[in-house]
């Protein structure tokens, strides 16, 4: 059987950047997890280069001395709680762009578009402002002086590049919304190249530049987000053929109802993030009050997970736009194959990961740091790091999932219990009280990451089948 030839007019809007019809639902597993894989690759490699250009941060940071590590490690966990902050609520953009793409509604993309720049810049501007009190936040949450002043500094050195960053996002966002994650992925990989660059100059003064330690690591960060963010701009403006099919301009009125959809999507989940790292960065503040070398051996875990975390969020993403185009075209068993595919692909991803990271977690501590004190610390860590990351992933999906259909309720008050119920006091009692150290830390936080897939499926499965069993079934399980 031959593949239909498109009709006139569609092959002439291709000829011209107009986007062409779209390819018919998947109808096999094979075929869902072939354009899975096809969103997910590039998303999950644009979001892992957020987390890598840390970790290069942190290991040539951590190659200087230990002392430097722990000035970036403790200024880290403030910068990415009102990071993620952002993260979450820029999320919102993917998600009503992939809506609009799969309902055939191309020219609202560009007022949602419009509306995220708004926000992404209004939040960096504020974020901004905060992370310049960086010295006293520090002092705030009990640091020795002798730590709170250089992690303070580099928390300033974030604040500028704040708003480039979630500016940044709102133009990628909108790009994997539409079904295009190959933009954000090569310049995120690009920005890691150029971030390197300006960690050379920095951190020990080379060719003339001040030598900076931890600050000047944030600082390459910020001078490269103002790239990444000048690169987008470009792809849209210079590159992209059919912006105008889009509605890709800077003109045009506030869209209110876009602005109300995008924080009612955006806003839980956001806090629902902030929950998670704020949780987290009370735990690295614990680190910080037992010395120099357990809070260089959680940073090096703690990187690890991220990078892990981030992997998952880039299936979650996936998953979410696939569920979201379906939702789009009223295809309910397309939604529900799409979210199952996600999670099984996603299981599989960690448990390969978690195998490694247990494997070569000795390898792993001294790529980031030759000081052996901290490499006996984080050893045993990466241990717990490698049983938890096999776990963390499966309630991003299913939360991305549950997001593309706009449930969001239901994940804030499982982050809500998992980690401010759970995990930072279990985190505090091992590791302070019991005086466990990184290795407490890190048992409380993985109590939290085995508690929260079954507690996320509980609550929000739960919940939905009671409000609404019609649509928890069809979208739960395709039907027969």
């Amino acid at each position: 059987m031959t593949a239909p030839v498109p009709p006139p007019a569609a092959a002439a809007g291709a000829a011209r950047g107009r986007r062409p019809p779209d390819r018919p639902p998947a109808s096999t597993i094979s075929e869902h997890i072939r354009r899975t894989l096809k969103l997910a690759v590039p998303v999950m490699i644009a979001r892992a280069g957020l987390v890598i250009m840390v970790t290069v941060d942190t290991v040539m940071v951590g190659q200087v001395s230990s002392d430097m590590l722990a000035h970036y490690g403790i200024s880290l966990a403030p910068h990415v709680t009102l990071l993620v902050l952002g993260i979450g609520l820029m999320a919102a953009t993917t998600i009503l762009s992939a809506q609009a793409e799969g309902g055939r509604r191309q020219k609202s993309v560009g007022g949602i578009w419009r509306t995220s720049l708004r926000a992404g810049g209004g939040l960096g501007l504020i974020e901004a402002f905060i992370l310049l009190l960086g010295p006293q936040i520090l002092l705030l949450l009990g640091q020795a002086p002798e730590l709170a002043e250089p992690g303070g500094h580099a928390l300033q050195m974030f604040a500028y590049g704040m708003p480039a960053i979630f500016l940044f996002l709102a133009c990628t966002n909108f790009l994997e919304g539409i079904g295009r994650p190959q933009v954000g992925m090569v310049i995120t990989l690009s920005g890691n190249l150029v971030n390197a660059g300006f960690n050379y100059l920095l951190i020990e003064g080379h060719w003339g530049f001040p030598a900076m330690g931890a600050a000047g690591a944030t600082l390459a960060t910020t001078v490269t987000r103002w790239c990444m963010l000048a690169a987008a701009l470009g792809y849209l403006f210079l590159v992209m053929r059919d912006r105008q099919a889009y509605d890709i301009r800077f003109g045009g009125g506030f869209h209110l109802a876009t602005a109300k959809k995008q924080l009612r999507l955006g806003l839980p989940l956001a806090v629902s993030i902030a929950i998670q790292t704020g949780a987290m960065a009370l735990v690295t503040a614990f680190a910080g009050w037992q010395g120099k070398a357990t809070v260089a051996a959680y940073q090096i875990c703690n990187n690890v997970v991220a990078f892990v975390f981030m992997l998952s969020i880039g299936l979650s993403t996936a998953t979410a736009v696939r569920v979201a185009n379906a939702i789009g075209r009223g295809d309910d068993e397309g939604r529900a194959k799409a979210a199952w595919v996600g999670l099984g692909m996603v299981l599989s991803l960690q448990l390969c990961i978690g195998l490694a990271i247990f494997f070569l977690r000795p390898y792993l501590a001294r790529a980031y740091t030759p000081d052996l004190q901290v490499v006996a610390l984080a050893v045993p860590g990466l241990a717990i790091v490698a049983l938890a990351v096999v776990m963390d992933g499966a309630h991003n999906v299913v939360q991305g999932s549950l997001r593309a259909h706009g449930d969001v309720l239901f994940p804030l008050c499982t982050y809500l219990t998992v980690y401010w119920v759970i995990s930072v006091p279990l985190s505090y009692l091992l590791g302070y009280r019991l005086e466990w150290g990184a290795q407490g830390f890190l048992a409380g936080n993985l109590v939290g990451y085995l508690a929260m897939p079954a507690l996320a499926g509980l609550l929000m499965m739960t919940a939905w089948n009671m409000s609404e069993p019609h649509k928890w079934r069809g979208y739960w399980a395709a039907p027969a």
